[in-house]
C-alpha cells in the first residue's frame, strides 16, 4: 500500500476534496472531553451538596439561598436547643437552635437554624442573618446552611470556570486548524525522521510520528512534527522514510504552525 500523504503539489488540485490534516486531534479532543466532564461535575457537586443539606427540609432551600445572596446581619440571642434526628450522617443528630433578634422599626422576631454540632450555649449572643424585605426569614450566621452555600457556590463556580476555559482552548485549536486548512500556504517539505509513536495507541497499533522541515515564503527554515493514523489496520501501514517529500500547509503569520496533508482513507 502506498504512503498516505501527498508527495507533490500537483496532487493538491486533483485531490482538493480528498485531503485532511494529519492530526490525531487527541489534544483538542482531550480538552473538549475534560471540559464537558468539568461542567457536568460542577453541576453534580452543586446539586449533591444541596441535596444532602435539604433532603429533609426542601422548603428551606429558597429562603437560605436568598439569605446567602442578600442577607443582612444583626445581633441576636440563642434561646434553646432541640435535638432532631437526622439521616444526613448515620447515627448523628441535627440540632434545632432557636434564637431571638430585634430589627429597629420592625420589632422582635424568633427564628431557628439547624446544625449537627452547635458551637453556642443557651443565652449566647449570636450573629443573625435576615432578609431586609422580610425580616422574619433568618438564620444564625456560620451554621451548616451558610457554609454549604459557600462551598457549593465556590466549588461549582471553580469547576464551571475550568470547563469553560477548556472549551475555549478546544475551540481555539479547532479554529486554528480550520484557518490553516483554508488560508494556509502550501509547500513541499522533507521528512527528517519517521517512526511509530509508542506512547499512544495499543500494543498492536501505534500512530506514525514524523518530523519534517520546509522553507517558508520568507526563506526561513521551519521544522514541524505530525502524528497520524494512516489506515485502520497496522498491518497495512507503510512507514515513510527519511528524505521522502510531503505536502504541508502552514500559517503565513505563524510559520511554526503547520500540518501535513493526508489522503483521506
Amino acid at each position: 500500500m502506498g504512503l498516505p500523504f501527498l508527495s507533490n503539489l500537483s496532487e493538491l488540485s486533483s485531490m482538493r476534496d480528498k485531503i485532511e490534516p494529519a492530526t490525531l486531534g487527541s489534544a483538542e479532543l482531550l480538552y473538549r472531553v475534560c471540559a464537558y466532564i468539568a461542567l457536568v461535575a460542577g453541576l453534580f457537586f452543586g446539586v449533591t451538596l444541596f441535596a444532602i443539606q435539604y433532603h429533609d427540609r426542601p422548603d428551606s432551600l429558597l429562603p437560605d439561598l436568598a439569605l446567602t445572596m442578600n442577607g443582612k446581619t444583626v445581633q441576636g440571642q440563642l434561646l434553646h436547643v432541640e435535638a432532631k434526628v437526622s439521616s444526613v450522617k448515620a447515627g448523628s443528630k441535627k440540632q434545632k437552635m432557636v434564637f431571638r433578634y430585634a430589627i429597629p422599626a420592625n420589632g422582635t422576631f424568633e427564628g431557628y437554624s439547624y446544625q449537627v454540632r452547635p458551637a453556642f450555649g443557651i443565652g449566647t449572643n449570636v450573629v443573625v442573618e435576615y432578609l431586609p424585605d422580610n425580616p422574619a426569614i433568618s438564620r444564625i450566621a456560620g451554621t451548616d446552611a451558610a457554609k454549604i452555600h459557600l462551598i457549593a457556590f465556590g466549588l461549582t463556580a471553580s469547576v464551571f470556570c475550568l470547563g469553560f476555559v477548556l472549551l475555549i482552548v478546544s475551540a481555539s485549536q479547532r479554529s486554528r486548524l480550520r484557518h490553516v486548512m483554508t488560508n494556509g500556504e502550501t509547500v513541499l517539505a522533507i521528512i527528517n525522521k519517521a517512526g511509530y509513536d509508542k506512547t499512544r495507541g495499543t500494543a498492536k497499533s501505534h500512530p506514525h510520528i514524523i518530523s519534517y522541515s520546509f522553507v517558508d515564503r520568507n526563506g526561513q527554515n521551519q521544522i514541524g512534527e505530525a502524528r497520524y493514523w494512516p489506515v485502520n489496520s497496522a498491518d497495512q501501514v507503510e512507514i515513510p522514510s527519511k528524505g521522502d517529500k510531503i505536502v504541508v500547509r502552514y500559517l503565513r503569520d505563524n510559520p511554526k504552525y503547520s500540518v501535513v496533508l493526508l489522503k483521506k482513507s
